[in-house]
C-alpha cells in the first residue's frame, strides 16, 4: 500500500504491503506521522516544493525502517500540474495524508489581495484542487483513506486570523461532503483538527503551553 503526502496515515486496508503518499510542506507535525508508518511497514511517498529538505527524511526512513521511500515535486498552489503529478505517482496511493498550510499575515492580508489569495489557496483551494483528482482514482477503485489536516481556526472566525479560519472551516466543509459522498465507494476520509502545534508556522506567536 501506497501513501502520498499531502500526507498518508496507517490505512485500514486489508493489505499485506501498503503506499501512503504525503502532500505538503515540510511541516514538523508530518515529521510525527512517519515513523508510525514506517513501523508498520508501509512504502512512502513524500511530495513538496522544496524536495531537498525532503531528501534527508527519505534516507532516514528508509535506513531506520527498510522501507520505500520516494520523493516528488509538488505545488499545492500551481492547480493546473495536480492532474499531471498524481496521474505520474506509481504505484497509486492507498492512503493520502493532506497537511500544507499557510498562516499568513492577517492585517497584510486583509490589505493586500494577492496576500490574502496566497492564504486561501495554500489552505483551502490547493488542497481541493489536489484531493478532488484522489478522491476520483480512490472511489474508482472502491478502496482508500483520506485523511486532511484541518483546524479549530475554523470553527469560529476570529479577528486575528479570520482569512486562515475561513478558509479551514471551507476545508472542513469539503472534507465532510466528500466523505458522504465516498461512503459507499467503501473511502474512508478523515478530518482532524488539532489546536496550535509547534511548527515554523506559530513560530515567534504567543501560544499557550499546550501544544499538540
Amino acid at each position: 500500500m501506497y501513501f502520498y503526502y499531502v500526507y498518508v496515515l496507517q490505512p485500514t486496508l486489508k493489505q499485506t504491503h501498503a503506499s501512503r503518499s504525503d502532500f505538503g510542506r515540510n511541516q514538523r507535525c508530518s515529521c510525527c506521522l512517519r515513523p508510525r508508518v514506517s513501523r508498520n511497514q508501509y512504502d512512502i511517498q513524500l511530495a513538496g516544493r522544496n524536495t531537498a529538505m525532503l531528501q534527508p527524511i527519505e534516507k532516514d526512513l528508509s535506513i531506520r525502517y527498510k522501507n520505500k521511500v520516494t520523493v516528488h515535486p509538488f505545488d499545492a498552489a500551481d492547480f493546473d500540474s495536480h492532474a499531471a503529478f498524481y496521474g505520474e505517482l506509481s504505484p497509486k496511493p492507498d492512503v493520502v495524508i493532506c497537511v500544507f498550510g499557510l498562516l499568513g499575515d492577517q492585517a497584510e492580508s486583509a490589505r493586500n489581495w494577492s496576500a490574502c489569495k496566497q492564504v486561501l489557496d495554500a489552505n483551502f483551494t490547493g488542497a481541493v484542487s489536489v484531493l478532488n483528482v484522489v478522491a476520483n482514482d480512490f472511489e474508482n477503485r472502491k478502496q482508500g483513506v483520506i485523511v486532511g489536516i484541518s483546524s479549530v481556526a475554523g470553527e469560529r472566525g476570529r479577528q486575528s486570523n479570520y482569512l486562515y479560519g475561513s478558509a479551514k472551516a471551507g476545508f472542513t466543509a469539503y472534507l465532510s461532503g466528500m466523505r458522504n459522498r465516498l461512503v459507499p465507494a467503501g473511502v474512508h476520509v478523515v478530518t482532524i483538527k488539532p489546536g496550535f502545534i509547534n511548527t515554523r508556522m506559530t513560530a515567534g506567536l504567543k501560544l499557550p503551553k499546550p501544544l499538540t
